[in-house]
């Protein structure tokens, strides 16, 4: 009850967390929970038994995801974890309500950049072998107050991405991100 943790890459302050767990007489259990940061909540409640396996349930809104120089977003989860140890399934959708990125204050260690002529097509990659075996389809949508600026550029984010994974196989992203704005080079918009 009233856990409290600090995440300082994130620049998060995660409080008021507790979590409920309710073992049965016949080894499956009942969960819930919640966390608080910034001024939003996530929620989770689950179940687990022997015939189904694990059913988790994560949700919430205004959910401080980054509060760091040069990004501060916000998150609201809809997601669903379900199945057996050995083969679990991640699905649901990731909002990000707001979001305020300046990408001159941001610092990423070891970014590279291709030059603006580049184009990746489907090029060959080598899969690591995960450990885990999670399956993954999520979408993450953009809401109406996303913001991208730094180096000249004003802008908004809109779009949705979906996002899947399977063990043994490649990640992939696939949607439309839409970028909005103003970009100022050399006195010149």
């Amino acid at each position: 009850r009233d856990m409290d943790a600090e995440v300082p890459l994130l620049g998060l302050h995660l409080k008021e967390g507790n979590i409920t767990v309710k073992l049965k007489s016949d080894g499956s259990l009942d969960a819930d929970g919640s966390i608080t940061s910034g001024e939003g909540k996530l929620t989770l409640s689950g179940t687990r038994d022997e015939a189904t396996g694990v059913t988790i349930k994560i949700g919430g809104g205004k959910f401080l995801a980054a509060n760091i120089p040069g990004a501060r977003v916000t998150i609201a989860p809809d997601l669903a974890l379900t199945g057996r140890y050995d083969a679990l399934l991640l699905t649901g959708t990731v909002t990000i309500e707001e979001a305020d990125v300046n990408l001159e204050k941001l610092k990423i260690k070891g970014s590279a950049q291709a030059s603006s002529d580049v184009v990746v097509v489907d090029r060959d990659q080598r899969v690591k072998a995960r450990t885990e075996n999670l399956t993954t389809d999520v979408r993450i949508l953009f809401g109406k107050d996303v913001k991208l600026a730094g180096y000249g550029l004003e802008s908004t984010v809109a779009g949705e991405l979906r996002v899947t994974e399977k063990p043994n196989e490649v990640s992939r992203a696939v949607g439309e991100i839409l970028v909005g704005g103003t970009y100022e080079a050399f006195g010149r918009k």
